[in-house]
């Protein structure tokens, strides 16, 4: 049978106990706590990827790549206490199963970063080398004028 859909109400409530999810014992709304969490992490990662394919500039790149750690450790805290909770309910496949989600969880995390670090990169200003030579070269044009 299908699990029921959480009210966007409800949704709200578990954001923001979120921070307080260390008290809780519940382990259905400690799952849709940490669903929440991962929803909030694709999509900060679909903003810092769309930043990155229209070429955003620089700093909003780094913004949200900031937001998308912050995002990222959120999950892994509550993650933790979903699991913490959770473990004793679990089947050794159960655990396997939850093992392998938090292992796909990081792999697409590692290849964000890595797409966003590649841009940082690439995007880069000049060397100071090659401003150097270009401010020579107006330097030069200078002492031509004269």
């Amino acid at each position: 049978m299908a699990e029921q859909q959480p009210s966007a109400s409800e949704i709200e409530e578990d954001d923001q106990a979120a921070f307080e999810y260390e008290t809780i014992y519940d382990p259905k709304r400690l799952k849709r706590i940490r669903s929440t969490g991962k929803a909030v992490l694709t999509k900060s990662g679909k903003k810092l990827m769309a930043a990155i394919r229209v070429s955003d500039d620089r700093d909003t790149v780094r913004a949200l790549r900031a937001n998308y750690v912050r995002d990222y450790d959120d999950l892994e805290r509550r993650h933790d206490r979903f699991i913490n909770v959770f473990i004793p309910l679990l089947t050794p496949e159960a655990i396997d199963g939850e093992g392998q989600w938090l292992q796909a969880v990081i792999l697409e995390y590692k290849s964000i970063l890595a797409s966003c670090d590649n841009y940082l990169k690439e995007s880069a200003p000049s060397s100071i080398h090659s401003r150097r030579s270009s401010h020579h070269s107006s330097v030069s044009s200078a002492l031509v004028k004269m």
